[in-house]
């Protein structure tokens, strides 16, 4: 990650003003990577063999070298270094949130000046789900209730022109 992004170094044009980062991803791989993280990698620095962890140290690190004044941080699409076992596939984006939470926690304790993971988007399979999404929902709330804002719904693949599944509201044109 650290070659990726020497790549191109910038000056900081207002180093001053507070800024929220509205979106970044931590991550601590116990598991080799996918062919499609390892081809990610190539393009926007994500999690490859030689990269598997993006932590908030790393994360404050890379802040403080940046130059800007960021303030507070929204964190989403994260990963945890691994799943309890048993633990449904459903509820995996759950135990991210829960994972992020305690990351956003630490840091807090170790610098209270910034406010990493202010805010943590997680994740719902609206789609594949249905109305047992809610269950999710619920334990997105549980495991992050100061933090948990939203859920971020990924559409890779997915016609959007066949109807939504059983219990999930179709989506109005505007």
């Amino acid at each position: 990650l650290d070659s990726w992004l020497a790549q191109v170094v910038e000056e900081a044009i207002e180093p001053s003003l507070p800024i929220v980062d509205c979106a970044h991803h931590l991550w601590e791989a116990s598991v080799p990577p996918s062919p499609l993280e390892t081809w990610q990698a190539t393009w926007k620095g994500a999690r490859s063999p030689t990269n598997d962890r993006f932590l908030p140290p790393d994360y404050r690190r890379h802040i403080a070298e940046s130059g800007h004044n960021v303030i507070a941080s929204v964190i989403m699409d994260s990963a945890p270094p691994q799943f309890p076992s048993g633990l449904p596939k459903h509820m995996e984006p759950v135990e991210a949130m829960r994972w992020c939470n305690e990351l956003a926690e630490q840091s807090a304790a170790e610098e209270p000046s910034f406010r990493l993971g202010a805010a943590i988007i997680g994740n719902i399979d609206f789609l594949g789900l249905g109305a047992a999404s809610s269950e999710v929902l619920r334990a997105h709330l549980a495991a992050a209730p100061e933090r948990f804002r939203g859920v971020r719904v990924n559409l890779h693949g997915v016609s959007l022109l066949r109807p939504a599944p059983p219990g999930v509201p179709e989506i109005e044109d505007p």
